[in-house]
């Protein structure tokens, strides 16, 4: 997929199905790739059997939701969102995961929710601390951005984390 061959992804997907037939990576990425091609009937149903089938439904709860909301059919996407916002997982790089990619995608205040979802797994993971003060600044709310990045300062361990927040702080405060 990333050498945009397309034709292959379909081909090695499908392959890696055969060995495990609810791999949610595959099954997400195969749906992609029916996207892709304008495939969207596959596509809708190779989301709802991850959703049945896999154990690890968040990345395909996400990209179905986003499938939805490009078919327009918002409905069925605040449906999905639904589940989304109430999924359970306890890693919280999940939740990183998904927050940078809505920043991405300028979503700021989803991004923000699943960062905060991050930090009530773990208060301590810099990250998200670092992702809500991102979010933050996008949203035009400078001081709680400041606060997140001194959060995210003390909860670095790593000196070039910490002179890179620290760098960001100074900037937000002489910039005020």
């Amino acid at each position: 997929i990333i050498q945009q061959d397309n034709v292959l992804a379909y081909w090695l997907l499908r392959k890696s199905l055969e060995y495990k037939p609810t791999d949610h990576h595959s099954i997400n990425m195969l749906a992609l790739v029916h996207e892709y091609h304008g495939l969207k009937d596959y596509a809708e149903e190779l989301f709802k059997y991850g959703l049945k089938e896999s154990d690890e439904k968040l990345n395909l709860l996400r990209n179905y939701k986003i499938f939805l909301q490009r078919e327009k059919r918002f409905k069925d996407a605040n449906k999905i969102a639904n589940k989304l916002a109430s999924y359970h997982t306890e890693n919280p790089f999940d939740w990183v995961k998904l927050g940078n990619n809505s920043l991405a995608h300028g979503k700021h205040s989803e991004a923000k929710r699943y960062f905060k979802r991050a930090l009530k797994i773990a208060p301590y993971v810099h990250q998200a601390h670092f992702g809500v003060a991102k979010s933050e600044f996008f949203l035009g709310n400078r001081n709680a951005a400041k606060r997140a990045l001194e959060k995210a300062k003390e909860n670095s361990f790593e000196v070039k984390n910490k002179d890179l927040y620290q760098m960001k702080i100074s900037a937000l405060t002489n910039n005020s």
